[in-house]
């Protein structure tokens, strides 16, 4: 598709996801990950031709519609922070995935606490 770029956990997926996210079943957004999230604020604001597309992840535990919502709720928080922080709201599309796209098995607490992730994927409008 041209004038799209992905970029994958850009900002949000550090070392330890469970930064991210304050518990397995929450979609609140933990302290930590305040850094992460300014970063990203600053680039949509010196470029203010990029939307972002806000994806939000699951592990497989739960019933696939409560892991769609999880995601969904967990895409629409950052989405929420990155708006009142100054971003358009316009510009930021959040959608929840659920547990449709694992990067780890989820056979371990390591896997699923990987799985349970939220990634942008950076529109440039032309």
């Amino acid at each position: 598709m041209p004038g799209y770029a992905a970029a994958r956990d850009h900002a949000l997926h550090g070392r330890d996801p469970r930064h991210y996210l304050r518990a397995p079943s929450s979609a609140r957004i933990a302290r930590a990950s305040a850094p992460q999230l300014d970063a990203a604020v600053k680039v949509l604001l010196a470029y203010p031709t990029l939307r972002l597309r806000i994806r939000g992840h699951t592990d497989s535990t739960g019933t696939r519609q409560a892991n769609l919502t999880l995601s969904r709720e967990r895409a629409e928080a950052v989405r929420d922070y990155l708006s009142q922080h100054g971003v358009a709201a316009d510009r930021l599309v959040a959608e929840g995935v659920g547990s449709e796209e694992p990067v780890a098995l989820n056979l371990t607490p390591r896997g699923r606490s990987r799985n349970r992730r939220i990634e942008f994927r950076i529109e440039v409008s032309r």
